[in-house]
């Protein structure tokens, strides 16, 4: 049996991660660039909903014109269904240093109460896989990029040279996102912490300086040094862990990798 799916055949451009990339931030940037009637920023539906309406025989509706979806990179739920969709479908990686990132993921399960502190990272890693699976860039990237129009951002782009990174995906989604702003969100970094408040300021200060200055050579200066006193001050990007050696040297292949896919996008693209 089969679900029947009405309006799968549109455009449809997911984030999908992986998580502490800065996908939600990220995702807050774009939307107003897209006519998103469903009004989800994650509904999980391509690795949870979308099985329910098959074992079912249902038939269903995917609306959704653009969603992020971090979940969806190490899930091969997400990616068979999507395989099987009819959706003309543009999909958004950003990959971070596999470290920070399984650092930043590791205290969002603290945060959470999946685990505590005295629990180290291999059992962690036991108990919330994706912890783990989320790094492994040379396993599930390869299989998201030979079956889909994939664009790799780095997530150092999106702090540092978000204009640039905007640019790249203005040609890719054939959209005009030169009237967003040039620094992300504070979406998901901790309130009250000296990053949060970093970020909004430099959000506010973009906003109400832009109209006055236009992009001007002064104007992109000031906004360089706000972007650079956030990533060096927000908890969000830092990183003081200690890994077990096996674990640090297969998140630094992870990195190899990274560099690797990241080095050989750029050089497509001049």
């Amino acid at each position: 049996m089969s679900g029947t799916c009405f309006m799968c055949n549109q455009t449809s451009t997911i984030i999908i991660g992986p998580r502490k990339t800065g996908s939600t931030s990220f995702y807050s940037l774009l939307n107003p660039a897209f006519d998103n009637t469903s009004g989800l920023k994650e509904s999980y539906f391509w690795n949870s909903q979308y099985f329910k309406y098959l074992s079912l025989d249902k038939k269903f509706v995917y609306n959704q014109a653009f969603s992020s979806e971090p979940s969806y990179f190490s899930d091969l739920r997400a990616y068979t269904s999507l395989s099987q969709s009819t959706l003309d479908l543009k999909i958004i990686v950003v990959l971070r240093d596999p470290y920070k990132r399984f650092i930043s993921h590791y205290r969002h399960g603290l945060s959470k109460g999946y685990y505590n502190s005295s629990v180290n990272p291999a059992l962690a890693i036991e108990r919330y896989p994706c912890l783990w699976y989320d790094s492994l860039y040379s396993v599930f990237l390869p299989l998201w990029m030979s079956r889909f129009d994939t664009i790799v951002i780095d997530f150092d782009d999106l702090i540092s040279d978000l204009e640039n990174v905007l640019f790249r995906l203005s040609s890719f989604l054939s959209k005009d996102l030169s009237g967003l702003p040039k620094i992300l969100p504070s979406d998901n970094i901790t309130p009250n912490s000296r990053g949060y408040l970093l970020t909004k300021s430099a959000v506010i200060f973009h906003r109400l300086l832009s109209p006055l200055f236009g992009e001007t050579k002064v104007f992109k200066s000031l906004t360089s040094f706000s972007k650079s006193l956030v990533y060096s001050n927000s908890s969000s990007f830092g990183c003081d862990f200690e890994l077990p050696d096996s674990l640090a040297c297969a998140l630094s292949e992870e990195k190899a990798f990274m560099r690797s896919i990241l080095s050989s996008r750029i050089a497509d693209s001049s």
